[in-house]
């Protein structure tokens, strides 16, 4: 599926939440392997509108007992990423 919708995630992830059986599970594997490859510019608009992005120590710090460990190696990532 991931082959077949590259270009267009809104189609992708359409075609496996009406395709049945396992698509939760399925759809996260697409959603992340489509959102990779195509970037953030590429999720529709209206996916995205109204949604609220949190510096990641905000949402961390929502975390019953976060891991100190946990919220380093997260970080990192993010660190890495925005390079």
């Amino acid at each position: 599926m991931a082959h077949k919708y590259s270009g267009n995630i809104q189609q992708g992830l359409l075609a496996n939440a009406n395709t049945g059986g396992e698509n939760v599970h399925r759809g996260i594997v697409l959603g992340a392997l489509l959102g990779a490859a195509e970037g953030y510019r590429a999720i529709p608009a209206k996916w995205i509108t109204g949604l609220k992005v949190l510096p990641i120590g905000v949402a961390l710090s929502t975390l019953h007992k976060p891991d100190e460990e946990a919220v380093a190696a997260v970080s990192d990532c993010i660190a890495v990423t925005r390079r």
